[in-house]
């Protein structure tokens, strides 16, 4: 996977870094924890240019729209970074990095349902604009996650990264 990414960033794969690694377990029927329109370069900041940037998702499992495959705005990935803010829990107490996409931007894409087979890799510029998909299966999906990041172009940010939202809505 890392050759491929070096090899899709023209850059050797022993000078890119990785971030946000994860791990995603949705349960069946699970309404709490899936995001809604979003680009991932909201959430990875390494780079401020978004085409400098990727994720590579595998699946554990056979994904489909039945167990909430990811869903994709086809074209997106041509948007600049837009702007996000930043929303308060529901008890107030917090800010979470729950980043909307603009109604006027989602009408502007025909929306994907993507479909991938167990062991796939699904590579995704960090501008597209996706969503998690709703688990309505009885069954567990798997998928983990890894974010790619050119690191030399004047636009890498190195260190780490930290966020200072200056505008949260309630």
């Amino acid at each position: 996977i890392i050759n491929a990414i070096g090899d899709l960033f023209n850059q050797e794969p022993d000078s890119l870094a990785s971030t946000g690694y994860m791990l995603r377990i949705d349960i069946p029927k699970d309404e709490r924890n899936t995001y809604d329109w979003h680009q991932d370069s909201a959430y990875y900041k390494q780079n401020t240019v978004g085409s400098h940037g990727c994720v590579a998702l595998i699946p554990f499992v056979d994904i489909n729209p039945r167990n909430g495959s990811l869903t994709i705005l086809e074209g997106s990935q041509n948007e600049e970074t837009l702007e996000h803010k930043f929303y308060k829990s529901e008890s107030g107490d917090n800010a979470s990095e729950k980043f909307t996409v603009p109604e006027n931007i989602l009408e502007k894409y025909r929306k994907v349902d993507l479909y991938a087979n167990k062991g796939d890799v699904i590579i995704a510029q960090m501008n597209l604009i996706h969503k998690s998909g709703f688990n309505s299966s009885n069954k567990v999906r798997f998928t983990s996650g890894i974010r790619f990041h050119k690191t030399l172009v004047p636009d890498f940010l190195p260190g780490r990264v930290i966020y200072k939202p200056t505008d949260v809505l309630t």
